[in-house]
């Protein structure tokens, strides 16, 4: 009985240990692209990333000059984004497909603003295209 007891416990700290080291990840990842988009967009005022289930990359950004600009510029700005995401969370990583979403609301913290314009990221096609 006291080995089986051992080896649960074993079992669960090993488990919660790399749960811990993902999210510790994640967070690494998603502040690198914040610092990434950060520098790339000085005019953007807010900025929110969330990698949402692992697998989708939502990218908010409050910027009133890109909210204005023509829908090539937001998917062009989108490729970009995606590019940077790839980068820092390796062509191997488990993101698949993302958004950005632009608000001229720069002190938005949502997830999905009111007025947000919303723009896809292909991260699986950008990654193919990568290893071409």
């Amino acid at each position: 009985m006291k080995e089986l007891s051992l080896t649960v416990f074993i079992l669960t700290a090993i488990i919660a240990f790399s749960s811990c080291n993902d999210e510790d990840t994640d967070m690494a990842h998603m502040t690198q692209l914040q610092d990434s988009i950060n520098r790339y967009y000085p005019t953007a005022e807010a900025i929110h990333i969330n990698p949402e289930d692992r697998e989708n990359l939502i990218v908010v950004l409050g910027d009133t000059r890109l909210y204005a600009a023509p829908e090539d510029v937001k998917q062009h700005e989108a490729t970009d984004i995606g590019r940077m995401a790839i980068g820092i969370w390796g062509k191997d990583g488990y993101l698949k497909k993302g958004k950005l979403v632009v608000t001229k609301d720069t002190h938005n913290t949502s997830n999905e603003p009111a007025d947000g314009i919303t723009v896809g990221i292909n991260i699986d096609s950008l990654k193919k295209a990568g290893l071409k």
